[in-house]
């Protein structure tokens, strides 16, 4: 192993986790869940392409129809509504004019005027929104795969568990690293304050050089820390030791399809634990998934 190789790690942990990361987390808040996983279902064929490119690994036709069955099962059953319902929204309309006066009609008139603008600059709002959230999606799904074949490519001298010490380590030393130099900027900035009190709302609440929260970690209890700990460890930690374990062994794109059946573990957990039991559309899924598994073993 040489520097060259640790290096190319850090890069990889740069735009996978700490850029890539931020992009999906930002783009679930403006789009949801839902729209960030219909992207994410071209991630295998994005994996095989730069694969192929990149790596020079073959790309068959079964392996691309297993991609499509299982990619397929997979999207069915994570837009698999749940027990929430979409209540509409209220109809808070402004009141009818009656025959009470022509003062009161223009009131009225002037609320409805005020609400359709609202109405307006809210949905150029959302559709700017959406906009910014598909590109995010597309942007975290692209690095995720770069990350992917960066550590594929540089990383088989190592263990899977060096591997993401190294990714994981330099990741959050990058994160740790950006939030004290924001930390320190805001702590000597007093414009950036001011900005705060004025997206706040609540001038005179807060100190000049104050940082923003989400600079801050979260105050919270000892049990909400240990049941945090205990998540990190078996999805950070395992579950990503064993996809590079994995990565090594497969193809990225096939890799990268077998890391997305997520959702159908969530199925079985929300009926163990919630009592809600899978519909036949989510059973459809389930089985698309298992028959592009199938499809993958047979190769």
């Amino acid at each position: 192993v040489n520097s060259i190789s640790i290096s190319m790690l850090v890069l990889s942990a740069f735009v996978g986790i700490v850029v890539g990361d931020l992009a999906w987390l930002q783009a679930l808040q403006m789009i949801g869940a839902k729209r960030v996983i219909l992207v994410h279902s071209l991630k295998p064929f994005l994996a095989a392409i730069f694969a192929w490119f990149i790596l020079d690994e073959p790309v068959a036709l079964p392996m691309l129809y297993g991609m499509a069955v299982t990619t397929t099962g997979i999207t069915i059953v994570s837009l698999e509504r749940t027990k929430e319902q979409n209540e509409p929204p209220g109809k808070g309309g402004a009141a009818v004019g009656t025959a009470d006066g022509e003062e009161k009609g223009e009131v009225c008139e002037e609320k409805v005027s005020e609400e359709m603008a609202e109405v307006s600059a809210v949905r150029e709002s959302e559709d700017a929104s959406l906009k910014g959230g598909f590109v995010l999606a597309f942007v975290d799904m692209t690095l995720d795969v770069l990350g992917a074949l960066i550590t594929k490519q540089h990383g088989g001298g190592l263990s899977p568990w060096a591997i993401q010490l190294v990714r994981f380590g330099s990741a959050a030393a990058m994160l740790v690293a950006g939030s004290i130099i924001i930390r320190q900027a805001y702590k000597y900035s007093p414009r950036s304050a001011w900005i705060e009190l004025e997206h706040a709302g609540e001038a005179g609440k807060f100190k000049t050089g104050t940082p923003p929260d989400w600079v801050l970690l979260p105050s919270s209890t000892k049990r909400d820390w240990m049941l945090v700990s205990l998540a990190v460890s078996l999805t950070t930690v395992t579950a990503s030791i064993l996809t590079v374990y994995a990565l090594f062994r497969l193809e990225v794109g096939v890799c990268l399809t077998l890391t997305s059946v997520g959702p159908l573990y969530a199925l079985v957990v929300a009926w163990i634990m919630h009592g809600e039991k899978p519909t036949k559309r989510a059973c459809v899924g389930t089985l698309l998934t298992c028959a592009g598994v199938w499809m993958f073993a047979l190769q």
